[in-house]
């Protein structure tokens, strides 16, 4: 009877050493699937971020652009918004540019375009356009995506959607941007 117990009590030990062991082979599993898709995640959005970025790119770079006060001679870097697009957004880009160029003679040249605000609505920058009209060939309009673009005699290039998840690029774009045109 005794000899009956003392095996059922080590296969009872052996059982529970094994499950245990088992347990922690699929939760480690579990954990490393768990965190390549995570890493699968970062990669699809980065990689749609930079698409967007091209496509933008392609679909809007010499379209024309016919606001009054952003037609000069001289280069100038526009950061276009929407009242549709995302408040964090446009705080994150408007960031970005003081961060990058913080003299007044480099903010003189920075516009903001504020597309189809309430007339009551009020903006953080004083070189802020309201322009309530549909911009004729900017097709980023359509994506309510904040966007950075130089403009020079109403025509953009260089356009580019900043994103705070990928501020490096932001980073990087404004860095390129300062020494090519300021």
């Amino acid at each position: 009877m005794k000899k009956i117990l003392i095996i059922q009590i080590i296969q009872l030990i052996v059982f529970l050493f094994t499950s245990y062991g088992a347990y922690n082979c699929l939760s480690s599993f579990t954990e490393k699937q768990e965190k390549r898709l995570n890493d699968d995640s970062e990669i699809w959005m980065e990689r749609m971020y930079i698409e967007s970025n091209i496509f933008e790119l392609i679909h809007n770079d010499n379209s024309i652009i016919s606001i009054p006060q952003l037609n000069s001679k001289k280069e100038l870097l526009v950061c276009y918004y929407s009242s549709l697009t995302c408040g964090a957004c446009v705080n994150f880009a408007i960031s970005k540019i003081d961060e990058f160029f913080p003299s007044p003679e480099e903010q003189s040249r920075i516009y903001f375009v504020a597309c189809n605000f309430n007339e009551k609505a009020e903006f953080q920058k004083k070189n802020t356009i309201r322009w309530n009209k549909k911009i004729d060939g900017l097709a980023i309009e359509e994506s309510n995506n904040v966007c950075y673009f130089i403009v020079q005699n109403n025509s953009i290039s260089r356009i580019f959607i900043p994103e705070e998840k990928f501020e490096n690029y932001t980073n990087t774009y404004l860095k390129e941007i300062k020494k090519k045109y300021f």
